[in-house]
């Protein structure tokens, strides 16, 4: 009877190791700047709206492997301009300019921001 229980118990554990769903979310360097802060993004942090908008979380650790800061971020186009906002702050800035923006817009400010690029292009190639 002992024995019995035992290969029950011990099947049931294996099964319930087979069936366990896991989450494997990581952190993926993409940038690191001159001043040695990197950016990692969380791999599984990333949502794309009907809408066009790409959504993505990420952190910036220093060089001596501080966390800094942790982000949420979004992504659209719009006219030819590419604009990211911080959606904590809700600050929104242009970061780059297609070929085909608008005139009416030729003086508009373009923020060199190489980190929210990096971001930007990482969630393009490989999530979307």
């Amino acid at each position: 009877m002992l024995k019995k229980c035992f290969i029950i118990f011990l099947m049931m554990f294996l099964v319930s190791i087979v069936h366990t769903n896991s989450v494997n979310a990581q952190d993926v360097w993409v940038y690191t700047s001159p001043t040695g802060e990197s950016i990692y993004v969380l791999d599984q942090s990333y949502s794309k709206t009907k809408g066009g908008h790409l959504y993505i979380s990420f952190k910036r650790v220093s060089s001596r492997n501080q966390l800094i800061s942790a982000e949420r971020w979004s992504y659209y186009g719009d006219e030819g301009i590419l604009w990211a906002t911080d959606e904590v702050l809700r600050n929104t800035i242009a970061i780059a300019r297609g070929t085909r923006y608008n005139p009416e817009l030729s003086n508009l400010k373009i923020y060199d921001r190489p980190d929210l690029m990096a971001v930007f292009n990482w969630i393009k190639k490989y999530k979307f």
